[in-house]
C-alpha cells in the first residue's frame, strides 16, 4: 500500500517540478525528499499550514488542506473502506475532483489551484451540520 502511494508521489513530483516533498508519517516513502517520522500534532499542523501543496491519503490531511485552503491531491487507500471519511468530506465540499484514483493520470489541470470561494458555502454547510450533530449528541445534563 505504501509503495503505491510513493509511486503516485513520484508522479506528482514530475508535475509539480520545483516542489520538494516532505513526508510526515510513521514509515518512510521512497520518493520523498525529506522524511519526518513520528512527529507530533503541532509539527504536523505547522507543516500543512506552511505547505505549498499537500498530497495525502488521510482524513485529517484532507480536512486541514481544506481548512488552510491549500491545493491538494487525495490519493485513496488501496483498502477502499479506509477512504469513507475522506470521500464524504470531499463530496460535501464539492472537491471530489481532487481525488486521484488508479485509472487516472496526473495532468497540470488535476493539480491546478483550487478556487475556495466556489466551495465556501458547501464547506460552511458541512461544518455547521457537523457542529449540529455534535451538539445534539452531547448530553449536557451529564456535565
Amino acid at each position: 500500500m505504501l509503495e503505491k502511494f510513493s509511486s503516485r508521489v513520484k508522479e506528482l513530483k514530475e508535475v509539480l517540478v520545483s516542489t520538494p516533498v516532505v513526508h510526515a508519517g510513521a514509515k518512510t516513502i521512497k520518493h520523498a525528499d525529506h522524511q519526518l517520522l513520528d512527529i507530533g500534532p503541532t509539527e504536523w499542523l505547522s507543516l500543512l499550514h506552511g505547505a505549498s501543496y499537500i498530497i495525502t491519503n488521510s482524513f485529517h490531511g484532507v480536512a486541514f488542506a481544506i481548512k488552510f485552503k491549500k491545493n491538494f491531491t487525495f490519493i485513496p487507500h488501496t483498502i477502499t473502506n479506509l477512504n469513507n471519511r475522506q470521500l464524504t468530506l470531499l463530496t460535501a465540499a464539492g472537491l471530489t475532483h481532487r481525488t486521484l484514483d488508479d485509472s487516472e493520470s496526473l495532468t497540470p489541470d488535476s493539480t491546478s489551484d483550487i478556487d475556495y470561494e466556489l466551495h465556501e458555502n458547501s464547506i460552511n454547510d458541512y461544518i455547521q451540520k457537523s457542529r449540529d450533530f455534535l451538539h445534539s449528541s452531547i448530553d449536557l445534563s451529564a456535565c
